[in-house]
């Protein structure tokens, strides 16, 4: 947000490059996200979603 806030409150910005730069940013973290969301589905899925009993040591 505060990149697009940026835009209209600094005088003298290159709204273009600016508005590339945040595009890219974006696109390079759904890319990421997209990336790191295969490696985690290659591990597979718990059958609950956390169970407290295996961070006890008995």
């Amino acid at each position: 947000m505060g990149g697009f806030v940026a835009l209209f409150v600094v005088k003298d910005v290159n709204k273009s490059a600016h508005l590339i730069s945040i595009g890219v940013t974006i696109a390079i973290s759904l890319i990421a996200g997209y990336i790191v969301g295969i490696i985690l589905s290659v591990f597979g899925r718990r059958v609950e979603a956390y169970v407290d009993t295996e961070e006890f040591v008995d």
